[in-house]
């Protein structure tokens, strides 16, 4: 039989914690000794607090649920190297569900510290402008991204499609599973990506829902060239969403298809919800501030990447290589002003990285001082 207790921890001790997670995964990772899969595991635990033993609470309903968690090679990783780093280290505790007094409001977009997006979303990312042609290619290195319109509504593109890919991204992980509410309604759903109601044909909210619809009848295709590794067979031609569904009194539910959801679960990228606000009105911005929080996590050493390269993976809709450059820098200025610890320097050859945190802990490092 279970013993469980009931243990409440205030919101700075959670967000301790979580800071202290973070910590040790990014170490781990930057010395390489967990995969992109184990990181991507570990950025989806939950820390409870800190302990009165400064160890981080990780909280289970069950025996056999912290017990399972115990045998995990990532969290025995991350318990050894928060020792390493002169921390308590982890603590399982089996705990009884607290249950709520009030009934949580709808009324408003949920206030999540972190969002997320599918690493091969920001490695690739979707057109900046508006794309004529029924087809679209972005390239890194010998990974390209296909997207393919299978309806008149054409390609997405801009921001919405972006903070739409994040909404559902952040949902599945927290949910665990492919059919979720996203709203009350189809205008509290864009209320949740900060898009305000307004009428009028070139209205934000009619020109997010007409990227909606691009975007949920988007076929997207990964593949490898020039190398032996190839993506697997339902990784390519497959849409984001299955099915939408009106629930009475729930609200709107969306079902991810299957290979969109595996490719959420395989990793993503951990993005601080505060500078995506902040950047929300240039997709080129989004796109810089997530691929650097991306890079970075996995840099062990200074490096340059040249221009040409960021351009095919960020910028190949621009006129001219000046052009993007000239933009680049410019959106890099913003990215910098929100994320101080970020080392990228623009030079003559390219864009030169330092390893550094990761982005998340400045949203953490506001709320812990």
């Amino acid at each position: 039989m279970d013993t469980r207790v009931s243990v409440r921890f205030s919101k700075e001790s959670r967000l301790r914690a979580q800071k202290r997670l973070l910590t040790a995964i990014g170490s781990l990772k930057n010395k390489g000794e967990i995969s992109d899969e184990e990181e991507s595991l570990l950025l989806q635990q939950r820390p409870a607090g800190l302990n009165q033993a400064d160890q981080v609470v990780m909280e289970f309903g069950t025996q056999e649920e912290a017990a399972a968690a115990r045998s995990l090679t990532a969290l025995s990783k991350v318990r050894w190297e928060l020792e390493r780093l002169g921390l308590a280290g982890l603590m399982f505790l089996v705990c009884a569900p607290l249950r709520r007094k009030t009934r949580r409001s709808r009324s408003g977009p949920p206030k999540r510290p972190v969002l997320y997006l599918p690493t091969r979303l920001v490695s690739t990312t979707l057109p900046h402008r508006r794309v004529r042609d029924e087809k679209f290619v972005r390239t890194n290195g010998d990974l390209r991204m296909r997207l393919t319109a299978t309806s008149e509504e054409g390609l997405p593109y801009g921001v919405y499609p972006r903070l739409a890919l994040m909404h559902f991204t952040t949902l599945a992980l927290l949910e665990g599973r492919l059919k979720f509410l996203v709203g009350a309604s189809a205008t509290d759903f864009l209320a949740q990506l900060g898009i305000a109601r307004s009428a009028g044909a070139r209205g934000p909210a009619t020109r997010a829902r007409q990227q909606m619809r691009r975007l949920c009848s988007t076929a997207f295709s990964w593949e490898h060239k020039g190398s032996r590794e190839r993506s697997p067979k339902d990784w390519r031609g497959f849409l984001i969403g299955a099915d939408w569904d009106r629930l009475p009194e729930a609200g709107m539910r969306i079902t991810l298809s299957q290979p969109f959801f595996d490719l959420i679960q395989a990793s993503s990228v951990p993005l601080d919800a505060q500078i995506v606000q902040k950047l929300r009105r240039s997709p080129l911005a989004l796109d810089v501030y997530a691929w650097l929080t991306w890079r970075v996590s996995t840099l062990k050493r200074d490096t340059v990447i040249p221009w040409l390269s960021l351009e095919r993976q960020l910028g190949c809709d621009f006129r001219t290589p000046r052009r993007f450059r000239f933009e680049f820098r410019r959106r890099l200025r913003q990215v910098s002003g929100l994320w101080p610890g970020v080392e990228a320097e623009p030079q003559r050859r390219g864009l030169l990285l330092r390893p550094c945190a990761p982005s998340v802990l400045s949203w953490l490092e506001r709320h812990t001082r």
